[in-house]
């Protein structure tokens, strides 16, 4: 009769996990409440019948399920991993090796192998299955691999080069660039060429590279090179496409009135189509001979905004001066479809970088979103926009998703939508799908070669992903053209994946200290600041932390800020109110980088009151988890609990339900895919959850140590 209670209760119990998988927020409170029983009677009873904690229950249920799926082979381990509740493929492979001995991919060899290690019997039908599971294997390799390889068939890559200016005066550069991005556009909607995306090619404005230098640099098999003059309302187009050599496929001059401009350009991507043999249906024909305006001066400045707006992305985000000539061009033309996108995309991209705070922009993207699609639907920028309001403000993925494949419908080419893709597959929490965020990252890497952003997110995809052979391969291929600097944290981030381990992290960064001579003060700096960083964030070490910040600092004035915090964080007020009244901490930075940090110094010293007079301020107006954490270190729970509510990004609401000792809502957030492995260590914040099962569990997913590893281990090299 005991032995069938023991059967029921772990019967009902897998099956209420079984049952919420899919739930993020399910733990053992949430087990227990559904069970009907307390938390601690239900650790006396699993204990009992299992030997085990609940967590290590609940992670056996998820693994035994994980097998049986494994086993019917209809799933990929990604796929898997996340059906049964694990929120990081690289984890669940690791707790299932340590359970089982062997990888989730070699499930399908131990099948067919006995419990004492035997070669099961097979018959004629199992050597069938085996040279199929063999061929999906090789299959599934060869795909993975694709993947890294070529994210699609084949196709001519043209890239379009920045026209010269061969005007007397060579003031019109912005202009002869615009048009050679026009037709960069046109072409990069045809779907048998792939294009360089414009960040790429603009690079080589006025360089004295040969064509073969370029290209090797690309990886372009073709190039569109030109220049214009304008002249007495006229306009002289010479055009050239040459191949990878160097060699000349075809060249052409164009001597027409201004108003043929439009004319131009459709020719010339016309004939690169037909030279390079992509056909062009009826559909793409329409594309190509589009006429974005009948106000040629408005066109010009539509180039002119479209320049400024690329400046910002790519600079300092001002985004003021896009918006103004993007008024002024509809202003002249209230039909300009083009102008009124890349309006609402300066406008939108303004209301993010400006921490969100002026709803105006977004109010007004919205609207020129709208007038942009109502005049034609194939307007590709307005689509990306309102993807980006949609799943990043409005937290509606799924629409987001819808807008950005209407866009990928539209130019296939083109490198900002497959990078959205990207990140909407690889950063958004509720979608994160490591296999497409790696298929999108290799293709927007390959439109955009040169794009340092590119390169980084597809390192971390193949990561994911699990190919580090791959990973390294890719980082020893691009290390000639990033800096020496990104290298290092690169190849830290390789070994922390190889070992499953950030403290090795540090090793990488105590080589490349040691090998500093030849490095600028400045990368002396950030190697210190690296080093103290991960004495920080991975060992919790702050006393060793504090000391490389210092190192930092003496190197490079403009560290001030970060040494502060850890001094502070470390308990040396006089030498960090010191220091706040430097001349370093009074200019450097900006007033509100001063404010942020004076938080943390009344708030580690328990001046409570000051703390909230800076939380406050309207510099800080978004940062609602400041607000939060000092008003639950007053005591004034239910007004911390209002502004923990409000909208704010998931560290910041971890934080904030730390604080306010909300464990539920503290882990649903700090179990999210996307929490930076840098907010968990090096926080006191968490110090009272350190060795609670579900937080280890977390660091672990996030390759970091637990404190009672920490504790327990020889102190880190110094």
């Amino acid at each position: 009769m005991e032995s069938e209670n023991k059967n029921r209760f772990l019967e009902r119990i897998s099956r209420l996990i079984c049952e919420n998988f899919d739930n993020e927020q399910f733990c053992v409170e949430k087990l227990a409440k559904l069970y009907g029983t307390s938390r601690s009677q239900l650790y006396k009873k699993i204990k009992k019948h299992t030997g085990n904690s609940v967590n290590r229950f609940i992670k056996d249920v998820r693994l035994q399920k994980a097998m049986d799926l494994l086993e019917e082979d209809e799933n990929s381990v990604s796929e898997v991993a996340y059906k049964v509740g694990f929120h990081s493929p690289a984890y669940f492979a690791t707790c299932f090796k340590a359970k089982y001995g062997y990888s989730p991919g070699e499930v399908k060899h131990h099948i067919y192998t006995d419990e004492k290690g035997d070669t099961a019997p097979i018959s004629k039908n199992n050597i069938v299955l085996v040279g199929a599971v063999i061929l999906l294997i090789v299959a599934v390799i060869f795909s993975l691999r694709g993947m890294v390889v070529s994210s699609k068939d084949k196709k001519p890559i043209v890239a379009v080069l920045p026209f010269e200016d061969i005007s007397k005066d060579k003031n019109n550069s912005w202009f002869c660039n615009g048009i050679s991005v026009d037709i960069s556009e046109k072409l990069s909607k045809l779907n048998g060429l792939q294009v360089i995306s414009k960040t790429s090619t603009s690079r080589y404005k006025e360089s004295l590279m040969s064509i073969p230098e370029i290209a090797k640099e690309l990886k372009a098999d073709y190039f569109l090179e030109g220049g214009v003059r304008e002249f007495n309302n006229r306009i002289l187009i010479n055009v050239r496409l040459v191949d990878a050599e160097g060699v000349a496929l075809w060249s052409e001059s164009f001597n027409e009135e201004m108003n043929q401009l439009f004319k131009i350009q459709q020719e010339v991507s016309t004939r690169v189509a037909k030279l390079l043999e992509v056909s062009i249906d009826p559909k793409h024909s329409l594309l190509l001979e589009k006429v974005p305006t009948g106000n040629m001066e408005a066109y010009k400045l539509y180039l002119k905004g479209k320049e400024f707006n690329a400046s910002a992305m790519a600079v300092n985000w001002d985004f003021e001066s896009s918006i103004q000539y993007l008024k002024q061009a509809i202003t002249l033309d209230s039909s300009f479809a083009d102008a009124y996108a890349e309006m609402a995309y300066a406008q939108i991209n303004k209301f993010i970088h400006n921490d969100k705070k002026d709803s105006i922009y977004l109010d007004q993207s919205l609207t020129n979103i709208d007038r942009a699609l109502q005049l034609d639907s194939n307007t590709v920028i307005a689509h990306v926009s309102r993807a980006i309001i949609e799943y990043e403000i409005f937290d509606q993925p799924q629409k987001g998703l819808e807008s950005l494949e209407k866009a990928l419908a539209i130019d296939p080419n083109n490198a900002i939508v497959n990078f959205e893709l990207a990140w909407y597959y690889g950063k958004n929490d509720d979608y994160i799908d490591e296999k497409k965020y790696l298929m999108y990252i290799n293709i927007a890497a390959e439109l955009d070669p040169l794009s340092r952003n590119h390169r980084f997110h597809k390192l971390e995809a193949l990561r994911l992903n699990g190919l580090l052979n791959e990973a390294e391969i890719y980082l020893e291929k691009i290390s000639p053209i990033i800096d020496e600097l990104a290298i290092i944290y690169q190849k830290s981030e390789n070994v922390a994946y190889r070992s499953n381990d950030r403290r090795q992290m540090l090793t990488v960064y105590m080589e490349a200290l040691q090998d500093s001579v030849k490095m600028s003060s400045y990368q002396n700096a950030v190697l210190n600041q690296q080093v103290g960083r991960i004495y920080d964030q991975v060992f919790n070490n702050e006393t060793l932390a504090v000391s490389y910040y210092e190192k930092a600092y003496a190197l490079e004035p403009s560290f001030v800020y970060s040494y502060f915090f850890h001094l502070v964080a470390n308990g040396d007020f006089e030498k960090a109110w010191k220091l706040s009244q430097s001349k370093d901490f009074k200019t450097i930075g900006t007033k509100q980088e001063q404010l942020y940090k004076l938080f943390f110094y009344y708030l580690f010293k328990k001046d409570y009151s000051q703390a909230l007079l800076i939380a406050n301020d309207s510099l800080l107006a978004s940062r609602h988890d400041l607000k939060a954490t000092v008003l639950a270190k007053m005591g004034r729970m239910e007004e911390a609990d209002k502004v923990a509510s409000y909208p704010m990004g998931n560290a910041y609401k971890a934080f904030a339900y730390a604080a306010l000792g909300r464990r539920d809502s503290m882990y649903y957030y700090l179990g999210k895919p996307n929490m930076s492995w840098m907010l968990f260590n090096g926080y006191s914040q968490y110090d009272p959850y350190r060795d609670e099962q579900q937080f280890i569990e977390i660091q672990q997913q996030h390759l970091l140590p637990s404190q009672s590893s920490l504790n327990l281990s020889i102190n880190p090299i110094n």
